[in-house]
């Protein structure tokens, strides 16, 4: 089941509530060393979270695309909302950061490929699947503390989110132009479903 792509690249007051969301995952949680998903080395995190002071950054997060080609990508979510105030959790924040070698840069780049996203339940059970390639990566792009960013809104179809609560699980991937994947190192858990016990009206 695949589930339509939705960037934060809005106008108006709902573009205005997701960035912030988007910089409370950044800056609140300081890339939040526990909620980052495919950190291969805590060293290399601690450098991208020390980014977040300008003081303590060696370089200047680029504004433009960049040339190195990403290796890691880091991912943290949010807490899952319930959009449409049916009693049942449907959206989950997720902010992406992409990196080069170490030897290159410590701090995040954009580059230009296609994100993939994927909810399964604990049974291996298909929750949701999204794809955000093209336009719709160029428009989540967003210049967060420790550089730049990507931010996304993975959001079920109608219907989708009437589930029981469950703890699923996240996993990310990244396909750039030249053919590489970057993949998270692991799972987010993620719970969805039902904000309050099943028979209750909605």
């Amino acid at each position: 089941m695949t589930t339509t792509a939705r960037s934060t690249a809005k106008t108006g007051r709902e573009s205005r509530g997701e960035r912030s969301v988007a910089w409370g995952l950044a800056s609140g949680l300081g890339l939040a060393l526990f909620g980052l998903v495919g950190c291969t080395s805590s060293p290399r995190a601690a450098e991208a979270a020390n980014t977040a002071d300008p003081g303590r950054a060696t370089e200047r997060p680029s504004a433009t695309v960049s040339r190195l080609e990403p290796l890691q990508m880091l991912l943290t979510r949010g807490t899952p909302t319930d959009s449409d105030a049916n009693g049942f959790a449907d959206t989950v924040p997720v902010v992406v950061y992409l990196f080069p070698n170490a030897r290159d840069s410590n701090l995040p780049i954009w580059s230009t490929g296609t994100f993939r996203f994927d909810i399964r339940a604990e049974d291996g059970r298909n929750v949701g699947k999204w794809e955000f390639g093209g336009d719709l990566g160029v428009r989540a792009r967003v210049q967060l503390a420790p550089g730049p960013g990507y931010s996304f809104f993975l959001r079920l179809g109608p219907g989708q989110d009437r589930l029981p609560p469950i703890n699923a699980e996240l996993r990310a991937s990244f396909v750039h132009e030249g053919g590489r994947v970057v993949e998270t190192g692991g799972a987010a858990t993620v719970r969805l479903g039902a904000a309050r016990p099943t028979g209750e009206s909605s």
